[in-house]
Order: C-alpha cells, then sequence, then structure tokens
C-alpha cells in the first residue's frame, strides 16, 4: 500500500457536504457562545478515526473556516464510542434526559396530522428538547 492509505482518508473531503462541512454546520447551529468551545473539542472516533493523516488532514481544513481548532483523536478511536456509552450510561441523571425507543416511536406516531402530512421531524426535535434541555 502506498498512496491507497491517504486517498481513503480523502473520501472524507472530497464530497460535498464534507466531514469539514458536516461538522461546520453542526457547530454553527449550536449557541454563539458555545462554539469556540465545541472547535477546539473535535473528537475523532471510530475506526476511520485511526488513519494515518485524517487528524492533521481535519485540522487543516478546519482551521480555513473557524480561527481556532484542536482535533483530538483518542489512542484507541475503535474503542470511544463504547467507552463513552458506558460512562454516560453510568450516571444516575442519564436516565431521566434519555430518548427510549417507547418515547422515539411514540412521537414518530404522533407525528402525523389529520391529513396525512408528516410533522414527525418536528415531534422528535420537541421529543429531544423537553428529554434533554
Amino acid at each position: 500500500l502506498e498512496s491507497e492509505i491517504f486517498e481513503v482518508s480523502e473520501l472524507f473531503f472530497a464530497d460535498s457536504p464534507s466531514l469539514c462541512d458536516d461538522i461546520s454546520t453542526s457547530v454553527a447551529r449550536t449557541d454563539m457562545n458555545c462554539r469556540s468551545m465545541l472547535m477546539e473539542n473535535v473528537l475523532l472516533t471510530g475506526g476511520s478515526a485511526a488513519l494515518r493523516g485524517l487528524n492533521k488532514r481535519l485540522t487543516k481544513e478546519l482551521e480555513k473556516k473557524w480561527p481556532m481548532v484542536r482535533v483530538l483523536t483518542p489512542l484507541e478511536p475503535g474503542d470511544s464510542a463504547w467507552c463513552g456509552g458506558s460512562y454516560l450510561g453510568s450516571i444516575p441523571d442519564y436516565a431521566n434526559t434519555a430518548i427510549t425507543q417507547q418515547d422515539y416511536e411514540a412521537a414518530a406516531a404522533s407525528g402525523a396530522d389529520s391529513h396525512g402530512n408528516s410533522r414527525q421531524t418536528d415531534q422528535l426535535a420537541q421529543l429531544v428538547e423537553r428529554k434533554c434541555f
């Protein structure tokens, strides 16, 4: 393997929206006071996070749009989601904010009006707002 090692990670930047676009859009939708903190704590996890050079390339691309960027990759990025979920689940108040499958299905079912038009996205957003904020 030679150039293939770098070509794989290029897929994150080739299409629109790219990984940078998705991160930027997500952060731009948050409260203005939180944006710099979020951009200084971008965390790459999962198996793809282990791709050589991905962290540096993502940092370089994000710095074109944001003044302060720090992209972190844990030593074992493939295990991070499991460890984070385990930690989150151990917090006593988590049960009050967790959205169960039953909550999700109830919100989705209430998302259609009498004319059959779907308001499912609105209902799910309200569920998240009610449970988490």
